[in-house]
């Protein structure tokens, strides 16, 4: 039966919608596969882009599906700068094809699996992963987000952090529904194991937090063992940290506790004994504990106003205790601070150590003092945060004796005020000594911290004895090393010091350097080796037999020192002995003891005129290097015997000057040839034929009647003399000198 054209026409249009119907469930079956061929990595980067700008967002591949998630190959989130931020292997989308186009979802959640987050806080203090996610967060979502992060990586940069902060695991969760649901997160990290550690730390970071108005807010944080490195001022300080904190959050007003306890891990230095249980801090070291640091601290808070119930911070050799407020400062970004409290040094803790370390019978105690910081940080108009706040702290001293020099009771008192700081004047005792110390400025302009004492700074008539010589005068007069029976009194003035309070600078800034005056007040000693072998060296004295007891030595003149570059300089020294001469002492003592010094010799000239004698004496030059050490001096023999030649040649110079002197002085007294054969005259101008009166033999020569000044100084040398003799015959006899 022949098809009638209606039947044609239907059978053509049932094959048309056959075939259109087979090309759009193709189309719908192939459009996966298109879309994942580029197209929907060109939109997602290109949309991303647009809404993370300046950011962005990288992806090799995007491979969709109707009924299975979406998943991304390479992703990389970047910011302005181009640094890599987050970046995954892969990362899974719960979206389908399907709801992406026709039925999207309430809620959307991310995995990424193996990610690495790589965080770090600008120079300005910005934390560059939050600046690049700004623009997507929303304080009010329409939808819910889930991000989960399962065996990442965590990386931290910071300038206080001398190392990266790292995580070798990281297991991150973050909830953010909708109001009125509180936002959730749980964070945990695993410190980097590294063979020779102490094992790894451990952080965990929780929290549920309703936005305000809904509800409240409970926020925890417990470190364990978490490896850290920081640094400052040059010098980098390494350890583990364990630390817990608990926030909750009540309508508006906040409730904080925290602690925190930072144990210094380094390495052992040899033969000391590692920590029990701790492995080394690096391949073939071993660990041993350092200082300790711990905080606490207690608050609550509303708003931009803060009570401190308590803030506690115990560090190496002192604790700080304190309470107080904080409060925004209205119609400003500067905050109000009032804080109080105590500072008390371990006075123990530092006695020990000074005995352990520096002196065994080293004395020190004192007494808490009150801190307190108050006034303005920061402000619109302030160009520097710190000029409102004014700042006390110190520290009570009772008690200090070192190296028998016994310091009075004083108050070490720090000040800040208009952005500055400064140190009060110290006036107290030193060995019975008045002492003032006062500053003259703590900072240089721009520059690193320093504190300068200035010229007033003084000490005046301190006692010496014996452990005061030895200890510390000897540096600056090297004669008194070794020395006994030190009696007397010295002071110093002109004092110049500036001392670097970073203990980490390096370079010139972080030198010390000390210059003064020491003046000596008739401190009379017996000599130690330095001058025991200098007077070796110089002829016997006054009539002493060699080898016997030395003389009591004794210093008034004032020299002059300088402290830098690890060395003691010294000049000046004036060393009297008996009525022989003077030795002249200069040169540098390091803080090794190790000398190098110049010994001038001069002998004292003849009291009566003996012109020969005088000449010799006062041209004959005699210097002589010293080496060695305080306890071991060595006097250069090759330089001695060089000297020697040169004194004697100086010598014969002299003496054939000073013979040629006398001779001509000696023919100036004599009369002529002719006028000694002539006879005397009588008074009428004719000669006298009586014979010419004898000469007296040995006429005293006519010298002129001596001054007032004169007989004074004789009375007085005379005396010094007596003083001296007597002094030498108490010590042969074995009694202390007067």
């Amino acid at each position: 039966m022949t098809p009638t054209p209606n039947t044609r026409r239907r059978r053509w249009i049932a094959s048309g919608l056959l075939i259109v119907l087979a090309a759009v469930a193709g189309l719908i079956v192939a459009l996966p596969g298109l879309a994942s061929r580029g197209l929907a990595r060109r939109i997602l980067t290109t949309r991303a882009g647009r809404l993370l700008a300046p950011g962005s967002l990288e992806a090799d591949a995007v491979h969709v599906s109707w009924t299975g998630p979406t998943s991304i190959d390479g992703v990389v989130l970047r910011d302005e700068r181009g640094a890599r931020l987050i970046a995954a292997s892969r990362a899974v989308v719960d979206w389908n094809l399907w709801q992406i186009l026709f039925a999207a979802r309430d809620s959307v959640a991310l995995e990424m699996p193996g990610a690495e987050v790589e965080i770090e806080r600008l120079p300005d203090g910005r934390i560059d992963l939050y600046e690049t996610l700004q623009p997507v967060i929303r304080e009010e979502p329409t939808m819910r987000l889930v991000v989960t992060i399962a065996g990442g990586r965590l990386r931290f940069k910071d300038a206080a952090l001398a190392e990266p902060f790292a995580a070798d695991r990281a297991d991150i969760r973050l909830d953010v529904p909708p109001n009125p649901k509180p936002v959730e997160w749980d964070l945990r990290l695993d410190s980097p194991t590294v063979d020779g550690t102490d094992g790894p730390g451990r952080i965990g970071f929780k929290g549920i937090v309703h936005r305000p108005g809904h509800g409240g807010a409970t926020i925890s944080l417990a470190v364990t063992g978490w490896p850290l490195a920081l640094a400052a001022a040059g010098s980098v300080t390494r350890g583990r940290v364990d630390a817990a904190l608990s926030a909750n959050r009540q309508e508006d007003r906040w409730a904080l506790s925290a602690s925190a306890t930072g144990a210094e891990r380094r390495p052992a230095a040899p033969g000391e004994q590692a920590v029990a249980g701790r492995r080394p801090t690096a391949p073939g070291e071993q660990a041993v504990a350092g200082r300790t640091v711990t905080a606490q601290l207690e608050a609550e808070g509303q708003g931009g106003s803060w009570s401190f119930r308590r803030l506690g911070l115990s560090i190496p050799y002192a604790r700080l205790d304190g309470s107080g407020t904080i409060r925004s400062a209205e119609g400003t970004s500067g905050l109000r601070l009032d804080l109080r409290g105590s500072l008390a040094p371990d006075w123990k803790a530092i006695q020990a150590d000074l005995r352990r370390d520096v002196e065994p019978g080293a004395r020190v105690a004192g007494s808490a003092r009150e801190w307190r910081v108050s006034g303005m940080l920061g402000g619109p108009d302030a160009g520097d945060r710190l000029a409102g706040l004014a700042a006390e702290a110190g520290i009570q001293l009772e008690t200090v004796d070192i190296y028998g020099m016994r310091l009075g009771p004083t108050g070490v008192v720090l000040r800040t005020e208009g952005g500055r700081l400064r140190v009060d004047p110290i006036d107290t005792s030193l060995n019975d000594g008045g002492l003032h110390l006062e500053r003259e400025r703590v900072r240089t302009e721009d520059g690193p911290w320093r504190l300068k004492l200035g010229h007033a700074s003084t000490l005046r008539d301190a006692v010496i004895n014996d452990e005061v010589s030895h200890r510390v005068l000897s540096y600056a007069a090297p004669v008194l090393d070794g020395a006994t029976r030190v009696q007397g009194r010295v002071s110093v003035r002109g004092l110049d010091a500036e001392i670097p309070l970073a203990a980490g600078e390096r370079g010139p800034a972080a030198r010390a350097r000390v210059e003064g005056d020491v003046l000596f007040d008739d401190v009379r000693f017996l000599p130690g080796p330095l001058a025991g072998s200098i007077l070796e060296l110089l002829p016997n004295r006054a009539g002493e037999s060699r080898g016997g007891p030395m003389p009591m030595l004794v210093l008034r003149d004032p020299i002059s020192f300088r402290i830098a570059e690890g060395r003691v300089n010294t000049k000046g020294l004036l060393l009297p002995v008996a009525q022989v001469g003077t030795v002249g002492l200069e040169g540098s003592v390091d803080f090794e003891k190790r000398l190098d010094l110049v010994a001038r010799f001069r002998v004292n000239p003849p009291r009566q005129d003996r012109p020969v004698l005088a000449a010799l004496l006062n041209n004959a030059r005699f210097e002589l290097p010293i080496k060695g050490t305080l306890d071991d001096p060595r006097i250069d023999q090759d330089a001695l015997k060089e000297r020697m030649k040169s004194i004697g040649s100086d010598m014969i110079d002299g003496s054939i000057e000073a013979g040629a002197i006398g001779l001509f002085r000696l023919l100036e007294g004599l009369p002529r040839r002719r006028e000694a054969r002539k006879p005397p005259l009588e008074d009428g101008g004719f000669p006298s034929l009586s014979p010419a009166p004898k000469a007296k033999a040995n006429p005293p020569p006519r010298t002129d009647r001596p001054t007032a000044e004169e007989r004074r100084q004789k009375r007085e040398e005379r005396r010094q003399e007596r003083l001296e003799k007597k002094a030498q015959r108490r010590m042969r006899r074995g009694e202390p000198p007067e």
